[in-house]
């Protein structure tokens, strides 16, 4: 009998990222749940932004700059991310509180919570 590898990609159906997984019997369908689509979320929407490469939801937080990101991908003018460099992780949290506070709730802020 010879069985078949199985091979593993993202997609994205709807707003959420999803795994599809081949196998020899087909495909299996599965969608992140919790704090794995989180991540993920988090991942897409700071893609590109210099400094930041959003791992965990521990040390890849730290420095500020991916909190700054966020803030900055749905509201550029409330953070100038440019300006912004990762030795000064204080600095860069209080800018992105700042700036969060500013801008209302989350839902109002931030698509996938709506």
């Amino acid at each position: 009998m010879i069985s078949l590898l199985e091979k593993s990609f993202i997609a994205t159906l709807g707003r959420y990222p999803t795994n599809f997984i081949l196998t020899s019997s087909g495909v299996q369908v599965r969608m992140p749940k919790g704090t794995e689509a989180l991540l993920i979320w988090c991942k897409r929407n700071t893609k590109g932004y210099n400094g930041v490469d959003i791992q965990n939801f521990h040390t890849s937080w730290r420095d500020g700059l991916a909190f700054c990101a966020l803030v900055h991908k749905f509201h550029p003018e409330s953070i100038n991310f440019e300006a912004l460099t990762n030795d000064n992780p204080s600095l860069n949290l209080q800018q992105a509180f700042d700036a969060a506070g500013k801008l209302g709730t989350l839902t109002e802020s931030c698509p996938f919570l709506a």
